[in-house]
């Protein structure tokens, strides 16, 4: 029977590969609960017990948002849960995530904030960033689709207007 386990930051700051094989085998829930933040991984969702945890994260703020480095870009066993509590009452489930990608020196936007719990779910290591700006490019720029979409609708128009003639012949 899977059971929760609950344990202080203080008491337990980095997830080895013995731990995580413990929690794998017998899918057990553990809660780590720091002073600005919570850790919730579930064993059963353990992937690769292999790949360690580094518990110690910090919200840094910048111009474009939040920024949030997870496990100095290592890989995870697996999706961790993070619950932030801070002074400033800042909500990260009000913003945007993305992920910075390094061989494309870009962010990616990524569906990792659940609503409802309040939990940013991330299942990879790397550097995220919380912004209300719209911080992913995009490969075609909107101007090309809307001129493409313009280009289009002339024709189909042109196309209708040339049939039309001999609709009722």
């Amino acid at each position: 029977m899977a059971k929760v386990i609950y344990k202080q930051l203080e008491d337990l700051n980095y997830l080895d590969k013995h731990l995580l094989k413990a929690l794998h085998n017998t899918g057990d829930t553990l809660i780590i609960q720091g002073k600005e933040y919570q850790v919730r991984i579930d064993g059963s969702e353990i992937l690769n017990p292999n790949h360690e945890v580094d518990l110690n994260y910090q919200i840094v703020e910048n111009e474009n948002g939040y920024l949030l480095a997870v496990n100095d870009g290592r890989s995870l066993p697996g999706p961790i849960y993070l619950h932030f509590y801070n002074d400033q009452e800042i909500q990260l489930t009000d913003y945007n995530g993305y992920i910075y990608i390094e061989e494309n020196d870009q962010y990616e936007r990524m569906k990792m904030v659940n609503q409802e719990s309040g939990e940013i779910i991330i299942d990879e290591g790397g550097s995220y960033l919380f912004s209300q700006k719209n911080m992913a490019k995009s490969t075609v720029p909107g101007v090309i689709f809307a001129g493409l979409g313009g280009v289009a609708a002339m024709l189909l128009v042109a196309c209708l207007l040339i049939k039309k003639r001999y609709w009722f012949w």
